[in-house]
């Protein structure tokens, strides 16, 4: 059940504590919210294409977004 999934899941979770320029990186069961780096980012899928037939987990891509912050003074009025 969920608390399996859990489980399987926490090994994702600690691979992603150890890539560099993760500010954030929250989840609740497999729901997770990971702020960092563009860099950081790229690495951080990287460890979900990598576990993906290990565990048998896969991420998403329809239900996966990536926001951009900008800054409001970049734009030109």
């Amino acid at each position: 059940g969920p608390l399996l999934a859990c489980l399987v899941f926490q090994v994702v979770v600690e691979k992603i504590n150890l890539v560099d320029g993760v500010r954030l990186n929250s989840w609740y069961m497999d729901d997770g919210g990971i702020i960092a780096s563009p860099t950081a980012i790229s690495r951080v899928l990287s460890v979900f294409d990598e576990l993906k037939s290990e565990l048998g987990m896969f991420l998403n891509e329809s239900k996966t977004e990536l926001i951009w912050p900008f800054v409001l003074e970049n734009l030109k009025a």
